[in-house]
């Protein structure tokens, strides 16, 4: 089996660089403002399905004074995700091979949003998404046992 991780290797990396433009927009220091988005998104449970998007951006907001509504923030991420065609096509090759292909993602349900707007999903065999898992970060996940494997 050949597990991949979504941001920065199937696709660019989204998070980091939407939450960058909206640190900018709201006159935030970039770093201190991607910390309190990680701190936020433990803090809150929705990296682990424990919260919904709506209670971790109001938290986010709380903490950093950010002003934009719910849909604005989603879409300054989701638009910096942009498939790389060229890693769809090494997945698509290696399950022409009968290589099992998954990815293996600390991502919320924002994973399962970017596959409703980009359709990905059909190209894996397995999604294991903390969101979905409970448990975050690739040591903790790569510790369970997978099924199928």
């Amino acid at each position: 089996m050949v597990l991949f991780d979504f941001g920065g290797v199937i696709a660019e990396e989204g998070w980091k660089e939407g939450l960058k433009v909206v640190a900018k927009a709201n006159g935030l220091d970039e770093s201190k403002f991607l910390e309190d988005a990680i701190d936020t998104i433990y803090a809150t449970g929705y990296l682990l399905g424990k919260a919904t998007e709506d209670r971790f951006w109001s938290s986010l907001r709380e903490k950093t004074g950010i002003k934009e509504n719910d849909a604005l923030l989603r879409e300054e991420i989701f638009s910096r995700f942009l498939l790389r065609e060229w890693m769809i096509d090494l997945v698509k090759t290696l399950r022409a091979q009968k290589i099992t292909v998954g990815i293996l993602s600390d991502q919320t349900d924002m994973l399962d949003k970017l596959n409703q707007r980009y359709h990905f999903f059909k190209w894996f065999d397995h999604v294991f998404n903390s969101y979905h898992l409970g448990k975050g970060n690739a040591t903790a996940l790569c510790s369970m046992t997978l099924p199928g494997l």
